[in-house]
């Protein structure tokens, strides 16, 4: 019996070329090129990609609020800030929204039972402290030539801030400085210039008034034409903190804590200034809060604030006799204060003296005519 003939041997090639169908026709002068067949692209998995039996994602949406959102609200609230010269911010619109739960405090930790100077709560509350705060005319009601001015505004994180501010304005005390400096060019043809300068680089120096002082400002005046007004200087910092609502994703002020540089020192027992001490107390007196009783506010600046340890500033305490070192200067401020009084009343008795002499010889010369004439 012969043997089955053995299967035929078909070359992958051929097969391919089969399934591919038939191989175009090369025109006449061009080479036979060979056309790998197409693969189909495989779906690639990736990770990254959501799938339909995956759980929900708790990524951020496009709608949340961004950090980015964020920074550029805080942003243009400190460029708002800086340009009231206040770190008071009252609802003014979208711009600067209030938090209807925000607190302020004023020098935290001061209070006998460990709160603050002052503290208030709410949007209302807040307003009308913010109001009488940041208004340049409700300040200069009770301060002379109030300046506000905000010297620093950086943002600390995505919703805090820190603000630094002073405000600039001439004691009451020494208001009539400044009128003699406005007025001194049209009555003698003074002071081609008013100079205002602070005093905080003595505040470690003991103050009292000299005789020598007034005369130098004066002659100064006189000679030179320029008069140098001395003027009050508060510094504070205030730290904001804020709050994303969660409507309209604007930040909202949430807390306001606020401080003065001259309480720390003053409680420290740095500052040996009473003029200083007192410009002080003036500001405080202008922040009084609202509907607050006068008494009350004082008896809280006299827990919170030890103005009475300043020198000179205690009920029984006399210019001179704090430092027993000084007493010489205060016996040199004396003789100078003899010279100035000596001098102008030698002043006043020469220009009394040159007009009562020029009557006299009025006089006489209209007695001389009279005698010429023939008139008995």
């Amino acid at each position: 019996m012969r043997a089955a003939p053995a299967p035929r041997r078909v070359h992958v090639d051929v097969l391919a070329r089969r399934r591919a169908g038939p191989a175009p026709r090369a025109t006449r002068g061009a080479s036979l090129v060979r056309v790998a067949p197409r693969r189909r692209p495989r779906a690639r998995l990736d990770a990254s990609a959501p799938r339909d039996d995956a759980p929900p994602s708790s990524a951020p949406r496009d709608d949340a609020p961004s950090s980015s959102s964020s920074a550029a609200q805080l942003a243009r609230i400190l460029r708002a800030v800086s340009d009231a010269g206040t770190p008071f911010i009252t609802p003014a619109g979208p711009l600067l929204p209030l938090h209807p739960d925000v607190a302020y405090e004023l020098e935290p930790g001061l209070a006998a039972d460990g709160g603050a100077l002052h503290a208030c709560r709410g949007r209302d509350a807040y307003a009308a402290l913010a109001a009488r705060a940041r208004v340049p005319g409700a300040a200069d009601r009770e301060l002379v030539r109030c300046r506000l001015a905000v010297t620093r505004a950086a943002a600390t994180g995505p919703t805090s801030a820190t603000v630094r501010w002073e405000a600039r304005f001439v004691p009451q005390k020494l208001e009539w400085m400044l009128v003699a400096a406005e007025r001194w060019p049209a009555v003698l043809g003074g002071p081609r210039r008013v100079v205002e300068y602070d005093i905080l680089d003595r505040v470690g120096e003991l103050s009292r008034f000299r005789w020598r002082a007034l005369w130098t400002l004066f002659r100064v005046a006189a000679t030179e034409g320029e008069m140098r007004v001395p003027v009050a200087l508060v510094r504070g910092t205030s730290v904001l903190g804020f709050e994303e609502e969660p409507t309209s994703n604007a930040l909202a002020l949430r807390k306001h804590v606020e401080t003065i540089e001259l309480v720390a020192l003053i409680n420290g027992d740095e500052v040996r200034n009473k003029r200083i001490c007192r410009d002080l107390l003036e500001f405080l007196d202008a922040r009084k809060p609202p509907k607050m009783p006068l008494k009350e506010w004082d008896d809280a600046i006299m827990e919170c604030v030890r103005w009475y340890d300043v020198p000179g500033m205690g009920q029984f305490d006399v210019d001179g006799l704090e430092d027993g070192d000084e007493r010489e200067a205060v016996y040199a401020d004396a003789i100078a204060a003899l010279g100035f009084f000596t001098a102008v009343l030698l002043a006043f008795a020469w220009a009394v003296g040159g007009w009562y002499l020029k009557g006299l010889e009025r006089d006489r010369a209209l007695v001389e005519m009279l005698e010429r004439s023939g008139y008995n």
